[in-house]
């Protein structure tokens, strides 16, 4: 990046109507494509995206079952098998943890259409996952 190579995106916040969360499990870039996990105005969760390509917003429906106002679930984004999965698990420390995957399934052509991939656990001293690794590890911390 050289001098003055940055630039301001006008109306963006009335373009993609929603919000971004900064979290860190909430951010994702894959193959030129920036992903939130945003809050939309109508009271749902949706992924933000952007395409570095075109400079273009666009929203990805979550899977319906989902209840993400659910505080007792974290969830998070990753990159799985070169598809964008979504992860969701227990939040409490003390319980034994349950994961659900799910895949962006791109076979259809139509944009935030979803299949669950793996469901796993409960897991006995889980606190959190961390990254996928060579393409099937689920990387993930364990209590002390």
């Amino acid at each position: 990046m050289g001098a003055n190579s940055w630039r301001e995106l006008e109306n963006v916040d009335t373009a993609i109507g929603c919000h971004p969360s900064w979290a860190p499990s909430f951010v994702l870039h894959f193959k030129g494509i920036c992903y939130w996990w945003a809050f939309a105005a109508e009271d749902k969760e949706v992924i933000l995206t952007f395409d570095t390509s075109d400079e273009q917003f666009h929203r990805i429906p979550v899977p319906d079952c989902f209840d993400f106002y659910n505080e007792r679930h974290y969830r998070s984004l990753a990159v799985l098998k070169e598809s964008i999965v979504l992860l969701t698990y227990e939040a409490e420390d003390e319980v034994h943890k349950s994961f659900n995957i799910w895949m962006m399934d791109e076979s259809t052509g139509v944009t935030g259409s979803w299949i669950k991939y793996l469901a796993f656990g409960p897991v006995e001293g889980i606190m959190i996952p961390l990254v996928f690794w060579k393409r099937e590890k689920l990387l993930m911390v364990s209590f002390p």
